[in-house]
Order: C-alpha cells, then structure tokens, then sequence
C-alpha cells in the first residue's frame, strides 16, 4: 500500500523468506543425504534465543493478515554448540507444522529453557490434535496424520527431517498430543 515502513518491512521478510524458501527446497535431497549419513554438520557456537525471536518475528505477516497469535518465551540468551542453520529449518519446520494444523485458536507458543547442560525447545499449537493411532506414524516420509491442512501447505517431511537433524545433533524430539494441543520438545546438549 502507500505505507512506505510497511511496505519495505514485509519486503525485507519476502526476501528473507525467499531465501529460507530457496534452501528448503531441497528438503527431500536433504533427508535422503541425511538417512545415507552424508550430511555433515557445521557447528558454530550462537545464541538460540536471539534465533527464535528472529524466527517468530518472520510470522508477524501471518499475524496481521491471518488472526494468528505467536509467543516467544526464550531467556536474554542462551548459547549453544550447534549447527545454526540446520536447527533453525528445525525451528521451521515445527512452527509452519504448527500453523498449518492449527484452526480456530491460532496461538502458537515457542519456547526455550535450559536445564542440566540441555537446551528445551517447545512448540505448542492449540489445533485438532492428532488421532492415537495416527502417533506413530507421524515421523514417517510424505505421511499426514491431519485431516485437514491449510491449502497448498506441507509436503509430509517437515517432522521427519527435523526428527533426523536432531539424531545427528545427539539430541531427541518428543511430542505430547491430545485434541486443544499439539506441543512438540526439542532437547540439544549445549556444548561448552
């Protein structure tokens, strides 16, 4: 529109999404390389509270257009020993999860502790939840254990990417799921 602050900041985020875009679309390469153990990880040491507030604030068009509400709950900082770039498409891909499956109560909830040499990563999303016999199942290639998806979104590998990038971090991904909640935990070993 005629708004010029506005306008230049959404493209700022058009450009930074074409650029987070223009990586992930060689997920399915990624996650065959990553299954074949040839994917190698480039640690660097960052902060991952700053990351997740930087990730959260690339939503804010989803905010103002969709009615969707994120929180970002993350200390001032928290450094860890990762690869940065590999746990933000983790990041990534759990929110866009979350925003894809969630339905009336669009509030999304991303948080980061730290406990016992561990970095806790949480994303929590107040959708449909997902059927029992369907849990198993959700790490597995191109499966949707949603009924209902946002039009044009997913492809079914988001959560079996980011459950391999966290294998080769030597951490875990766990998830809790009932209908009003869907929280999946990421736990990294910070690394001094």
């Amino acid at each position: 529109g005629d708004n010029k602050a506005q306008r230049e900041e959404q493209l700022d985020i058009i450009v930074d999404e074409t650029n987070r875009l223009s990586r992930l679309a060689n997920d399915a390469l990624d996650l065959s390389r990553m299954q074949a153990g040839q994917i190698v990880m480039k640690y660097t040491v960052f902060d991952a509270a700053q990351k997740l507030r930087d990730i959260v604030s690339r939503y804010r068009l989803l905010e103002q257009t969709e009615g969707f509400h994120f929180v970002c709950n993350a200390p001032e900082h928290c450094i860890v020993y990762a690869d940065e770039t590999r746990i933000e498409q983790v990041v990534y891909n759990l929110l866009n999860n979350a925003v894809n499956h969630t339905e009336d109560k669009k509030c999304i909830t991303l948080s980061l502790h730290t406990e016992k040499g561990t970095a806790w990563i949480a994303v929590q999303d107040m959708g449909s939840g997902i059927a029992p016999e369907d849990l198993p199942l959700i790490w597995d290639r191109y499966y949707k254990p949603y009924h209902k998806d946002r039009p044009g979104m997913g492809t079914g590998l988001g959560l079996s990417i980011a459950r391999n990038l966290i294998d080769q971090h030597s951490g875990k991904i766990e998830f809790t799921s009932w209908p009003g909640h869907t929280e999946f935990s990421v736990y990294l070993p910070i690394r001094k």
